[in-house]
């Protein structure tokens, strides 16, 4: 997709026109819209213009996320999502593995490379 083009009349709210979808035998649009919170500047997608998205309707969205971090409400929280780091999904991936024989493991052959492949 190409960059953000700004939609003049909503600030904050942006659009980007989709190489592959289409709608009204144009480009569908994808709107989006940034916030800064804490320093850091995010983005936030909220949906296609084919499934009834409008401008107006993403600086609404806009509106309402800046009004509950003005309450010290999480804006991660928002959408349904928690934080989840990077160490957060490691230590799950651990955790998980370990629970885990290797498939070579679970039909009873030993490793490719092991000792007792290369004795025989």
């Amino acid at each position: 997709m190409p960059d953000r083009i700004a939609v003049k009349k909503f600030p904050g709210v942006f659009y980007r026109e989709s190489v592959r979808r289409v709608h009204n035998s144009k480009p569908d649009k994808s709107f989006c819209f940034c916030y800064e919170h804490q320093g850091k500047k995010h983005w936030e997608t909220v949906g296609w213009a084919s499934r009834g998205i409008t401008a107006a309707y993403a600086n609404q969205v806009r509106i309402d996320i800046l009004n509950k971090l003005r309450f010290g409400e999480n804006p991660a929280l928002l959408n349904g999502r928690k934080s989840f780091t990077f160490g957060q999904a490691a230590e799950a991936w651990l955790v998980w593995a370990k629970g885990r024989r290797p498939c070579h493991q679970a039909r009873g052959r030993p490793l490719p490379h092991s000792p007792e492949n290369r004795l025989r």
